[in-house]
């Protein structure tokens, strides 16, 4: 534990200038470098917990480009770590390091109830297959609000309080989050320069994601290219080695994921996006040797070093 900071707390009198949101004025959880926020917001009917992640030695007088991404209640110890290495690499090759910006809950069994409605777009109608634990369905949809969430609260909220450089923006998401991403970037292209979808769920709703996508890549516009990095591990599709002593219904995982095929589609998106030459600049790689939970490890890592690079590159 001697990695870690002692948990700190501190609180001062809230400067609110926000019309939608307000939130605390941020403790220091035991992570390094890390900051929380309870960020409440009239969008959405429970408050949303903030971790801003900074470089070390953070410097007031500079900006810094940010990479936002979900699934902080899953993820915050593992961007923590990765981070932090970026930044090393980013001070000597004398780019700007990243600040990270993560949201979640502040509860992982609430997460992963909640997430579900949070990361899924808004559609009329949904076409799902059935789940591995043939449970029904939860709430879906909440996504697009969930999007302005982050986008006209919880932006401005850190862009106040930190030197966020704002033309420098990346938004990272894994799984549903990753699909949360990919409709951002077909819903609200211009509300970040890059977008990294890692593992995405293009199955959801008939993978309608991925046609949606191919239109948005054939529109044309006047405005720069956005940069994308798509990418998902080689065993996605199948239970291959430990995987296969899970102790769940392991014909149902099976099922599960053979139906969803996450390489499959991920290589079709590729291919769709790639054929022509659109809005889209795609950056495409799939991971050796890695299931779905742990290829959102080197996928952060990528996006991390894909956020500090310069505009341009």
């Amino acid at each position: 534990m001697s990695r870690f900071l002692k948990v700190i707390y501190f609180s001062f009198f809230c400067l609110t200038v926000l019309p939608f949101a307000h939130a605390n004025e941020g403790i220091r959880v035991p992570l390094k470098n890390t900051t929380e926020y309870t960020v409440s917001s009239e969008r959405i009917e429970i408050p949303i917990k903030t971790y801003v992640i900074t470089p070390e030695n953070y410097d007031k007088t500079k900006n810094y480009p940010v990479l936002y991404a979900f699934d902080a209640d899953l993820s915050l110890g593992l961007m923590q770590t990765l981070a932090a290495q970026v930044t090393r690499v980013a001070n000597r090759a004398g780019l700007r390091p990243p600040i990270v910006v993560t949201i979640g809950y502040g509860d992982e069994k609430l997460a992963l109830k909640r997430r579900i409605k949070d990361l899924t777009p808004y559609a009329d109608h949904y076409d799902l297959p059935e789940r591995p634990n043939n449970k029904k369905w939860p709430p879906l949809g909440g996504g697009d609000r969930f999007l302005d969430v982050l986008i006209k609260d919880i932006k401005p909220f850190v862009e106040q309080r930190y030197r966020v450089d704002t033309k420098a923006e990346t938004l990272y998401g894994h799984s549903l989050g990753g699909l949360l991403t990919l409709h951002c970037l077909v819903t609200k292209p211009s509300a970040f320069e890059r977008y990294a979808a890692a593992s995405p769920s293009l199955w959801f709703n008939n993978r309608k994601i991925i046609r949606d996508l191919t239109s948005f890549q054939h529109s044309t516009t006047t405005e720069p290219k956005i940069r994308l990095r798509l990418t998902v591990g080689t065993d996605e599709e199948d239970l291959l080695g430990w995987s296969l002593k899970y102790r769940e219904d392991i014909k149902m995982r099976k099922k599960w994921i053979k139906q969803n095929r996450m390489v499959t589609n991920t290589k079709k998106l590729a291919e769709n996006i790639q054929k022509t030459e659109g809005r889209i600049s795609l950056e495409y790689d799939i991971y050796g040797k890695m299931e779905h939970a742990i290829a959102n490890a080197p996928a952060f890592y990528d996006a991390l070093r894909l956020t500090v690079e310069p505009i341009g590159q």
